[in-house]
């Protein structure tokens, strides 16, 4: 079976560079909350967990296209698209 190359959507990572170490400054803040308030501390636990997933995620998907290069961009395994242009960085 051919498979057929699709063109990706892409764009700069920038917004997604700085909201992924935001999370992550968010989660070590939740977690540092917890000897503040050691009554009830699973809201503190389960907020830092959740914003360390999310942030380690965001900050994986990024990704450097150089000069005659290509990306190919996979979900769960599967083909969905190629990246063949560099998004210049802002000035």
């Amino acid at each position: 079976m051919a498979m057929k190359e699709r063109e990706a959507i892409s764009s700069s990572g920038w917004l997604a560079i700085v909201l992924g170490l935001g999370s992550l400054a968010v989660a070590v803040y939740a977690v540092a909350q917890i000897r503040h308030h050691q009554q009830d501390p699973l809201p503190y636990v389960v907020a830092g967990g959740a914003l360390f997933l999310v942030g380690v995620t965001v900050l994986r998907g990024n990704f450097v296209v150089g000069p005659n290069e290509a990306r190919v961009l996979t979900f769960f395994g599967k083909y969905a698209g190629t990246v063949k242009t560099e998004v210049a960085m802002p000035s």
